[in-house]
């Protein structure tokens, strides 16, 4: 499940999301009451998906587009985020209210396995596909276009974009 801590880690809590598996999970950087949790239930409960929070935590809802999706990765950028899910990329840009996929340069239908934001840049963001682990994908418009820009030649695990300078990328 998904725990919450307000004093530095000293004691720790669980949110009311129930126990599953944490596939994905993100804050809105300029709410930290906005909360994305990707889950998988094994038992069936509650449905797979994305679950958003706007308090903090203390209640969530299903994302209704996402629902019984596996999301596999969650990456935010002020008043964006970006779900990669079994089902393809989908980007919201009013917090998780409507989504939509890009239009044109990235792979619909296939298993995004890696999202990554520049946190203070709404333009850049960078994904990997789980059947191509080794391209990595760019966009340079807010995810409304991308183009594959580096094929790797081991699979990549990881993507991490500096927050201080929008063209340096780990």
């Amino acid at each position: 499940g998904v725990y919450k801590t307000s004093d530095g880690g000293v004691s720790w809590k669980a949110v009311p999301l129930g126990v599953g598996l944490v596939t994905g999970l993100a804050v809105e950087p300029l709410d930290p009451n906005l909360v994305y949790a990707g889950m998988v239930y094994l038992t069936g409960i509650k449905d797979n998906g994305l679950y958003l929070s706007r308090d903090g935590g203390r209640t969530w809802q299903m994302a209704p587009l996402l629902k019984n999706m596996t999301v596999s990765a969650i990456a935010t950028a002020p008043g964006k985020v970006y779900v990669g899910t079994d089902a393809g990329l989908y980007i919201s840009d009013d917090s998780g209210t409507t989504w939509k996929q890009p239009a044109s340069g990235f792979p619909t239908n296939s298993q995004v396995a890696i999202v990554a934001t520049h946190s203070n840049d709404l333009t850049r963001a960078y994904a990997t596909l789980d059947i191509a682990a080794r391209d990595v994908y760019a966009s340079a418009d807010g995810g409304q276009t991308w183009a594959m820009v580096q094929r790797f030649q081991e699979p990549v695990s990881v993507i991490a974009p500096s927050p201080a300078s929008p063209g340096l990328v780990y």
